[in-house]
C-alpha cells in the first residue's frame, strides 16, 4: 500500500485490474511492461501465482511440522525423558462441600488499604476473625482472670 500511495502521489494513474500484454527485459536490469493501457518500467516483475503457490507451501510445511511436535507420543517420550513427573494420587482430590467457610470479613470490599483500615478500627473485639483465648480456654470474656488459667 505504501509503494502504491507513493506511485499516486508522483502522479502515477493505477488502474486495476490491467491485461500484460508483454513483458521485455531491459538492459538497466529492469522490465519494460507492456499491458492494454500503456507500458511502464518495473524494476522487478512478481508473478502472484508463483508467490500465492510458494506461501501455500511454507503454510503446508508449517502444518506439518506443527503436526509432528505436537504428537501426543512424542510428548509423552519426551517428558519422560526430560521431566521427574510422578503419577497423579487420586486420594488428594475432595468435592467442594468439605472445603472450609470463608472467614468473616472485617474490612468492606473496595477499601483502598484493608490493613490500614484494620489498624483504625478502633473496636477491641478482633475475636469474629482472629479467635479468642477465651474460647481456648472454655471461659467468658472477661469473666476470669486469662492468666489464672495459663498457668
Amino acid at each position: 500500500t505504501a509503494l502504491l500511495r507513493a506511485a499516486n502521489d508522483a502522479g502515477v494513474e493505477i488502474r486495476h485490474p490491467v491485461r500484460v500484454t508483454r513483458i521485455s527485459p531491459r538492459t538497466d536490469g529492469g522490465f519494460e511492461v507492456d499491458t492494454t493501457t500503456g507500458s511502464l518500467h518495473a524494476e522487478r516483475v512478481v508473478t502472484l501465482r508463483q508467490d500465492i503457490r510458494r506461501e501455500r507451501d511454507a503454510i503446508a510445511s508449517l502444518r506439518a511440522e506443527w503436526a509432528r511436535l505436537g504428537n501426543p507420543r512424542r510428548i509423552q517420550t519426551l517428558s519422560q525423558k526430560h521431566l521427574e513427573l510422578k503419577p497423579f494420587d487420586t486420594s488428594k482430590l475432595d468435592t467442594f462441600d468439605n472445603l472450609p467457610m470463608r472467614p468473616p470479613q472485617i474490612v468492606q470490599p473496595g477499601t483502598g488499604d484493608p490493613i490500614g483500615a484494620m489498624l483504625e478500627d478502633n473496636s477491641d473485639d478482633l475475636t469474629a476473625s482472629t479467635g479468642s483465648i477465651d474460647s481456648l480456654l472454655g471461659t467468658e470474656q472477661g469473666t476470669t482472670d486469662k492468666t489464672d488459667k495459663l498457668q
